[in-house]
């Protein structure tokens, strides 16, 4: 109502209309006791590192997720900021390549000052569009160099190489010709896929309500179904919910996930 009445030549009260005042009775204002203050400037509250995502519309997780695993550098000057990109939806190649014409803009949607790193998250649009592709276009709408931009793609392979490992068992919520580009993109990393499980859904928001103990009871099955072969296994999709299963899952399967 507020806004309303900011907005428009007359409010209604009780029914009437009554007319707003003459200019110059409303600014008609004594600021002799306006007061300027000093003040002192620092770096901010990033004043260790500017960290920025983009997350798309249809994410109902990862704030929720990185919160907590940001939780220890509140006070240390290490700061989150979040940018929305559009996606409808729907999981599938056409709608996750159109996600590349918004790219550069949701970008520009960041605080206009350089950037420690930002991250673009979501797994599957990485797989289909390519880690690369998505950097530069980032680049080019965030102050971020390239080699600074990652994605959730990206940071499983250097966390997998990271710990020496060569196979890995995968499970994702997609179908199946997006899980295809998920383990392509492994195997292009240098990394055997050995036993791909998925939920074969199509719908972001069924994703995000999958309960995580049925993402645990995935895990178990796919470690089953492995056999052992894989030294890791990676969920996809960052609208799946984990960060409560993680350390079960690491107990259950004697493999990190």
């Amino acid at each position: 109502m507020l806004l309303l009445a900011a907005l428009t030549a007359t409010v209604s009260v009780t029914g009437q209309l009554i007319e707003d005042k003459p200019e110059e009775t409303r600014n008609n204002v004594d600021h002799s006791d306006f007061h300027i203050l000093p003040f002192q400037e620092d770096h901010g509250a990033a004043c260790r590192a500017r960290l920025g995502v983009i997350l798309l519309s249809v994410d109902e997780t990862v704030e929720a997720e990185y919160g907590r695993y940001l939780a220890p550098f509140e006070d240390d000057g290490v700061v989150l900021y979040h940018a929305r990109q559009f996606k409808g939806p729907e999981i599938d190649v056409a709608s996750l390549e159109r996600q590349k014409a918004e790219i550069v803009n949701s970008s520009k949607l960041l605080p206009l000052f350089p950037f420690s790193s930002v991250a673009f998250a979501c797994t599957s649009a990485a797989a289909v569009l390519g880690p690369d592709v998505i950097a530069g276009l980032v680049a080019q709408g965030a102050m971020v160099p390239e080699h600074a931009v990652t994605n959730p793609l990206t940071a499983a392979i250097r966390a997998l190489h990271a710990l020496n490992a060569s196979t890995v068992a995968i499970l994702t919520p997609y179908t199946a010709d997006v899980t295809k580009d998920v383990a392509d993109a492994f195997a292009k990393a240098d990394l055997t896929v050995t036993t791909v499980a998925s939920f074969n859904q199509t719908s972001d928001a069924v994703v995000s309500r999958i309960r995580p103990s049925s993402v645990l009871s995935a895990v178990q099955a796919l470690h089953k179904l492995d056999g052992g072969q894989a030294d890791a296994v990676f969920v996809s999709c960052t609208n799946t919910r984990t960060i409560d299963v993680i350390a079960r899952a690491e107990k259950a399967t004697a493999v990190p996930m």
